[in-house]
């Protein structure tokens, strides 16, 4: 989806007379082997309002448009940049073929901002959620969905169209800005009619809107954000969607639970996150990371310790007094990601916390810069790594971005103590900042 005023009748469902060339080699290609080079060549994500790939590649000769048209793979992805842009829905679905898994990304954020103080935009969801509708009598072959808003009621009207049982679908995600709705509003519906065994990636801000009886078999990677008393996430919705998925690896926390609704007794069911293996908490505000720590050192969570499998955790804030609460809770990492880190308050909590419970972590990351204090960073360092390697638990790795490097690379002691590289999907893992690294790529 692309260029929202142009009209996809007369760019690719009718075109009696493609523009032609001249016979190049390329196009002697036999149409098995140019299709296959048209799909390896097709881009990893688009940008409005550039042509896209295959509309381009379907407009240089008539062959080539003969061989694009015949290959549904390459309108296997479908963009919606606003209401103009769902013309394309009917063209894309159609060249698509009955077979092909289908990704839709919905990006309407900025279409979605109000223009003027006040703007009402029930108006603009309605004709959202109208024009989707031929997409949605594909769900059957629906792989990837993506949907990015500026309005809460604009991400629900496109929600409630996603009722019926996906059973393709791998990766689902939603995401907006200005919160709305009120709690009966989010709760009239539950997604994928409640089935959809091969959901692996979920991201939302409305995890109540998920069915209490779907089976979450596959999930392994769950990102909740934006959550707040305002959607009704209590002790029970927390308990019931962590346990849902047995599988679950990956998990990302943004914002508060109601803390009236969790047990201060220990009679209440407990739970165990057995295969947990990176957890980011963000933070939202002051007081938000101490509500992870309290529900996380709750006796609800059952086991010692009670996370075995957690490697990487990642704690964005400056809250290091929290960080021997944390080494408590979580004493198995071996990874420490700290973004935005703030070495100019409380650092002999992280100190004591890396000479304690955190023997076991080999390999520190310090991203976002934006150290109000570099002589403090590098003294605490000089200190911390000689403590530990003389205690016999080095710290390995330090990785850092780049604005760390040029200020860690100076103080030549430093590299004698710790293996300095620049963070890389290569040297780091975890799921959670290679996410982000794709999406600051532009890739899918």
């Amino acid at each position: 989806m692309y260029s929202d005023g142009m009209d996809p009748e007369s760019t690719i469902v009718v075109n009696d007379a493609p523009p032609s060339v001249e016979i190049s080699p390329i196009s002697t290609l036999p149409p098995e082997l140019l299709s296959s080079i048209f799909i390896l060549a097709r881009p990893q994500s688009r940008f409005p309002p550039v042509l896209p790939f295959e509309v381009v590649i379907s407009h240089v000769s008539r062959y080539w448009r003969e061989v694009a048209l015949s290959t549904p793979q390459l309108w296997s992805k479908i963009y919606i940049y606003s209401s103009a842009s769902t013309k394309w829905i009917r063209p894309y679905l159609r060249r698509s073929g009955c077979y092909i898994p289908l990704d839709v990304y919905i990006d309407v954020y900025r279409a979605d901002r109000p223009r003027l103080p006040g703007e009402n935009s029930s108006r603009r969801s309605n004709q959202l959620k109208a024009a989707t509708i031929p997409l949605l009598l594909h769900f059957d072959r629906i792989r990837r969905v993506s949907i990015l808003c500026h309005h809460e009621s604009t991400a629900l009207a496109l929600l409630s169209g996603f009722v019926n049982p996906m059973p393709c679908l791998e990766s689902f995600k939603v995401k907006y800005d200005y919160i709305s709705a009120t709690a009966d509003q989010r709760s009239h519906f539950s997604l994928f009619g409640g089935s959809s065994p091969r959901l692996a990636f979920l991201e939302t801000d409305m995890p109540n809107i998920l069915p209490a009886s779907m089976m979450l078999d596959k999930l392994t990677t769950l990102y909740l954000h934006n959550l707040s008393e305002s959607v009704g996430f209590d002790f029970r919705s927390f308990t019931r969607i962590l346990t849902s998925p047995p599988n679950l690896r990956n998990l990302s926390l943004n914002g508060t639970i109601n803390s009236h609704t969790w047990p201060v007794h220990h009679v209440s069911p407990k739970f165990t996150m057995k295969n947990l293996q990176a957890l980011r908490l963000l933070d939202d505000g002051p007081t938000a990371m101490r509500m992870p720590v309290a529900v996380f050192d709750s006796p609800q969570f059952n086991g010692r310790p009670k996370f075995p499998d957690l490697r990487y955790l990642t704690i964005q804030t400056d809250n290091l007094f929290l960080s021997e609460r944390f080494s408590k809770i979580f004493p198995t990492i071996t990874h420490l990601h700290l973004p935005y880190p703030d070495f100019h308050r409380h650092v002999l909590h992280l100190e004591n916390a890396l000479v304690g419970r955190w023997k076991g972590v080999h390999t520190i990351v310090l991203t976002m810069y934006r150290e109000r204090n570099e002589q403090r960073l590098v003294a605490t360092l000089l200190a911390l790594l000689p403590t530990r390697r003389n205690s016999g638990h080095p710290v390995k790795s330090l990785l850092v971005d780049q604005d760390h490097l040029k200020m860690l690379r100076v103080p030549p002691r430093l590299s004698s103590q710790v293996d300095l590289q620049l963070v890389s999907p290569e040297n780091y893992q975890e799921v959670w900042w290679n996410l982000n690294e794709q999406h600051s790529k532009g890739e899918d």
